[in-house]
């Protein structure tokens, strides 16, 4: 998209769920439930300002980079 690597762990089968941790400087971690995985799809969302030194350089540019990424990976065709 950007340049930018976006990670998005994938688990469980069923209809497709997008989860996001809320925002920079929280971890996608706290939002796995295996139990879903029995009934969805769970896509876990790394936040935009999480990777690497330099991902983001403040909040206004990780909340647009953020809805530009999710709308990507929403609107993609496998």
């Amino acid at each position: 998209m950007d340049g930018t690597v976006r990670t998005y762990p994938v688990h469980g089968t069923g209809p497709v769920c997008v989860t996001h941790p809320g925002g920079p400087g929280i971890a996608r971690e706290h939002l796995r439930v295996p139990v879903t995985g029995r009934h969805l799809t769970m896509v876990y969302v790394e936040p935009v300002g999480n990777g690497a030194p330099g991902d983001c350089p403040g909040a206004p540019t990780a909340v647009s980079a953020t809805s530009r990424f999710l709308e990507v990976l929403i609107t993609a065709r496998p």
